[in-house]
């Protein structure tokens, strides 16, 4: 990431952006590297553990991932969507 001192702002670096994928499912908190081997499992034991009781992923139990290499100021927009997200589990389940 790079600093902008004009407008005090962090942005992603050339060729580079930074996304968090399936904000609101589970597959980005299941594995900390997904692919054809799905190595480093993260949660995604406990996700299993709630499916084969009955939860449905994308339903009722969910996920909001976060990248840590988002800058502070970043993190507004992440606290909002976070805020919304939760409001809407409380509300649809």
């Amino acid at each position: 990431m790079k600093y902008d001192a004009a407008t005090n702002s962090f942005n992603d670096n050339t060729n580079v952006k930074i996304i968090v994928p399936d904000f609101g499912g589970t597959s980005a908190i299941e594995y900390l590297v997904t692919g054809f081997l799905n190595l480093g499992p993260y949660f995604h034991d406990m996700v299993e553990y709630f499916v084969k009781r009955g939860y449905k992923r994308g339903k009722s139990i969910r996920g909001a991932p976060y990248d840590w290499r988002l800058a502070a100021g970043e993190k507004f927009a992440y606290t909002i969507s976070y805020t919304v997200f939760t409001l809407y589990m409380h509300l649809a389940n």
